[in-house]
């Protein structure tokens, strides 16, 4: 296990194949989720997650919470979930990171990931709707989007110097209904 101070801190275990974020102070195995890769259903993934509470620095944005979570990633290693993983080009975290400028305003900033063949990935997922892009690190992007019935929609090889109209469409819908729907019962 490592132990670290700093503004931002990766947590990165071989052993348990425990990956997490924390924004301040010490953090160990206890004050994250561990996601095992062959436990959660998506082999090779490890899904980062904040600390909650105290070990928040509540002054950062959500996008700087993301942020931090991507450059965690770069610490990654060949084999970084004992299962062989490759490590991620360092060009697809910058990819993420340059992406995070793109998503409009309002929307909420993605979840990140990391997947054993070297995918960094941001993903959404609300209420039955899931959007999922990766980056590789060569300029481009991938995108899957399912609605609550099974529908789908995908592209690759879009540059990631923008969003697809498709994309920013979902986006901006999912998480203008979703509000609609929140003010609506509050």
């Amino acid at each position: 296990m490592l132990f670290s101070t700093a503004a931002t801190v990766m947590l990165v275990s071989t052993d348990t194949d425990v990956l997490a974020t924390r924004h301040d102070g010490w953090v160990g195995s206890n004050d994250i989720k561990v996601e095992h890769s062959q436990e959660n259903g998506w082999p090779g993934y490890v899904q980062s997650k904040k600390a909650s509470g105290d070990f928040v620095d509540e002054s950062l944005t959500a996008k700087d919470k993301v942020s931090a979570q991507l450059f965690g990633f770069l610490g990654l290693d060949d084999d970084w979930d004992g299962y062989g993983a490759q490590k991620p080009a360092n060009k697809a975290v910058y990819d993420a990171l340059e992406y995070l400028n793109l998503i409009p305003k309002g929307i909420p900033m993605p979840v990140s990931m990391a997947s054993s063949d070297g995918e960094i990935g941001l993903f959404w997922e609300q209420q039955g709707y899931y959007i999922d892009v990766g980056f590789y690190g060569d300029d481009t992007y991938s995108f899957y989007a399912e609605n609550p019935s099974g529908s789908s929609l995908s592209d690759d090889d879009v540059s990631t110097d923008h969003l697809t109209s498709e994309l920013e469409w979902l986006l901006q819908n999912l998480f203008e209904t979703n509000s609609r729907a929140q003010q609506a019962t509050a």
